[in-house]
């Protein structure tokens, strides 16, 4: 559910339009569930189009995470791709590889030469600018562009499966199009205290608003508009084996980002 004053207001309607890239006898690759993946079916088969179901057609199986890699294998439909490394934070990646290994097994069909040597280099290879990226280790700090509720869900299980018990400190701006209520309520319980900031866009509206839904479960809600203002006091009230997590607009993480590197 994202961009809906554009898309549609339901998960059918959003599919939809996103179906639109289908064309004409172009296999497609879906980790979709649900109504989503309903009418992507229903436009494959409309368009004669071979359709690769990630979870179905091909699966993975999860052996082990850590903050520094995960493993998993993953069991293709051109042949089984075991314990395979991948350097990206959140077990939700393992099903994006699963569905890059599907693209690579369609490519390898059309003609393109992408070795089982080079799909496990490729992933253990990938890097995610702003995803579940860690940025320092004294306080540990993490940016993660989870911009909508769908993204702070991953977030927050990631959080939880990584780290847990670790204390958090969330730095946070979300765009007013957002669905702030309900990434408050997904975020805000994990954290000790939260500084809420202002992205840097138009379309920020009254940003303060988070501010208001995160004190409805974290007691400590600070209000800071200037980005790097508001980085400098979560790192100041961070202690130095808690981990400060920075999330919500893409061009807000961007511009904390930026003064890391």
């Amino acid at each position: 559910m994202d961009h809906m004053d554009y898309l549609g207001d339901t998960i059918r309607e959003i599919a939809g339009v996103k179906a639109g890239i289908i064309k004409p006898g172009v296999p497609v690759v879906t980790a979709a569930e649900g109504e989503g993946l309903e009418v992507i079916e229903e436009v494959s088969r409309g368009n004669n189009c071979p359709l690769i179901r990630v979870g179905q057609d091909i699966t993975w199986e999860h052996i082990s995470l850590s903050p520094v890699a995960q493993r998993f294998t993953v069991r293709g439909r051109r042949g089984i791709y075991e314990n395979l490394k991948l350097c990206l934070i959140g077990r939700h990646q393992q099903v994006n590889a699963a569905t890059a290994v599907a693209a690579a097994e369609i490519l390898t069909e059309l003609g393109v030469s992408i070795s089982p040597a080079a799909v496990r280099y490729g992933l253990a290879a990938a890097r995610w600018p702003a995803r579940l990226e860690i940025m320092r280790r004294e306080p540990l700090v993490i940016i993660d562009g989870a911009h909508n509720f769908a993204g702070a869900r991953s977030l927050r299980l990631a959080l939880e499966e990584t780290f847990p018990g670790r204390s958090i400190v969330l730095l946070i701006g979300m765009l007013g199009d957002k669905e702030r209520a309900r990434v408050a309520a997904e975020l805000a319980p994990l954290a000790r205290l939260v500084v809420v900031t202002r992205p840097n866009s138009p379309r920020a509206g009254n940003w303060q608003e988070l501010a208001r839904e995160a004190k409805r479960y974290t007691p400590e809600v600070y209000v800071i508009e200037n980005i790097g203002d508001a980085l400098d006091k979560a790192l100041s009230l961070a202690g130095p084996e808690e981990l400060v997590c920075v999330t919500g607009s893409l061009y807000m993480v961007a511009e904390v980002r930026g003064l890391f590197i």
